[in-house]
Formats: C-alpha cells, structure tokens, sequence
C-alpha cells in the first residue's frame, strides 16, 4: 500500500511502503529517506536498516576544490594505538527495528574511537554513536607510510652495523667498545693459551643465535656474560664443559639492539664481540 500526502512540512512521510504492518520505505517531506524501517532523524539524509550492497561507490568530497584549511595528520601510529579491532555479534533481540545481521561481524567500539578521533563518530537523536570508517582509512594510510619509513630507518642502522661487524671480524678484534678489553697481558695468554671465543652464528638473529667456544682443560671456570653497549651487565651464562663447546641465546630474553658478549675464563677477560638481535 502506497499513501502519498503533503510535502509541505518536514515531519510528514511523503512516500511511505506498508508490507504486512511493516512500513519499509519512507521518504519524508524533508527529503531524508528511510529503507527497511520508518524512524526521523536529522542527522541523515540517508537511512538504512539492513545490509546495503553497492557495485561500486565515489565521493564526489574527495576533490580538493572542496577543501580548506587541509594540514597532515599527526601521530597515526599512535591514534591507531587507541582503537582496538573486534569480534562481536549485534544485539538483535533488543533491537529489531534495526534489521542486525546475523552471525559474527568485525569492527570498532564508537565510543572507544569517539575518545581519539570524536570528528568521526557522531551520535543520532536517541544518542546512539555511529563512526565514520571511510575517516579511519586516511589515517591507516598515514600510518603504514609512517611504519614504512621507521623500518627503513631500522634497515640501514642494521646495514651500517653489519658492515661494521664484518669489518671487525675480519680484523680479528671488535671495533668501539663500549667495555674496554684492551691488550691481552702477557699474564691472560699463559693462562687462556688455546682458549677461544667465536662470533654467533646467526648473527644477526631474531629467535635465537649460538655462541661457540674453546675451554682450556686447566681452567676452573669459566662463562659468558652478556652487556649492552654502554657496559651495562644484562645476563651471565656458566659453562661448565671444558674443551669445545657452544651456548644458544634466546631472542626472546633480551630486547631488540646491539649487544656484547665476553668469554670470561678464571675471572679473567680472553675475548669479546658483537651481536645484533633483530624484532
């Protein structure tokens, strides 16, 4: 059933389709149309309820003669940091004016975003918040390039470093320590004599790299100790095997960044080098 009325005052449903009691479709004097359901609201032009499929959609906002006052978007990392994906299913039985599907769907909290970025979410005329998730994807954009651009950051310190690495291994000795290893005494080479400490392998690693070595059979103990890069002591590995030997590091017991590690043979210091773990 079909009822047209006056067009005259905003609240009058001009054009109005009734299945079954049901009224489906409205268009009001307005001009805001309903589909799925009748309920007045000024803050759309628009309002469906249900699922809308489209083959395509283009914003005619986009084009930049219709902006102003258009700056960067600062901090999207950390704006993102905010707002948490999730899993849920609507609540349909408490709202079924509303035509909810059914099943599990993905999405954001408004009230969440609204604390972040409360210019994409907006509240109807019963208070209910809606977002704005075509908002959300400048943001994401900026992001990524963001990320991008720290990784790269992060790639060619890790080149530098790598270069720098196999530079000293080349050359038999580590190169800028932060520890001071200094010339072997004549006393350390009697007492460590064929005792050795070789570079890890991965190296760098980012789950876990091995540490090879030679104790000498005269030596009481023996470990190593890990430090960062300003000599800080981090963790001490015994090694209780004489003769050849090897101790694996975990990625995950330390944070990501340049280390040193020293063979350290009867309280006395035989080598130190490098190692560099990766995120």
């Amino acid at each position: 059933m079909n009822i047209v009325s006056s067009i005259n005052a905003n609240l009058t449903k001009s054009i109005i389709s009734i299945n079954n009691g049901t009224s489906n479709f409205c268009v009001w004097g307005d001009g805001q149309v309903n589909v799925g359901g009748v309920y007045h609201d000024n803050n759309y032009k628009l309002t469906v309820y249900g699922s809308a499929y489209a083959s395509g959609v283009f914003y005619s906002g986009s084009d930049i003669h219709f902006k102003q006052n258009i700056t960067s978007i600062d901090n999207p990392i950390d704006k993102l940091n905010q707002i948490n994906g999730k899993r849920y299913q609507y609540n349909v039985q408490s709202f079924p004016d509303k035509n909810f599907p059914q099943g599990f769907s993905y999405g954001v909290i408004a009230q969440e975003v609204q604390t972040v970025l409360p210019e994409l979410v907006q509240a109807d005329s019963a208070g209910y918040l809606a977002v704005n998730y075509d908002g959300l994807i400048p943001i994401i954009i900026e992001a990524v390039k963001e990320q991008q651009k720290t990784i790269k950051e992060q790639q060619e310190q890790i080149n530098t470093l790598k270069d720098e690495l196999s530079s000293c291994c080349s050359n038999g000795k580590t190169k800028d320590m932060m520890i001071n290893t200094g010339n072997a005494s004549s006393e350390n080479s009697k007492n460590s004599k064929n005792a050795y400490l070789l570079q890890n392998i991965p190296n760098p690693f980012n789950t876990k790299t091995t540490i090879r070595y030679f104790i000498t059979e005269n030596a009481t103990s023996a470990s190593l100790m890990i430090f960062d890069m300003q000599g800080k002591y981090i963790k001490t590995y015994p090694i209780i095997n004489k003769k050849e030997g090897s101790t694996e590091i975990n990625g995950g017991d330390l944070q990501p960044g340049m280390y040193l590690y020293s063979l350290i043979i009867d309280g006395k210091e035989i080598d130190t080098k490098r190692m560099i773990l990766t995120e």
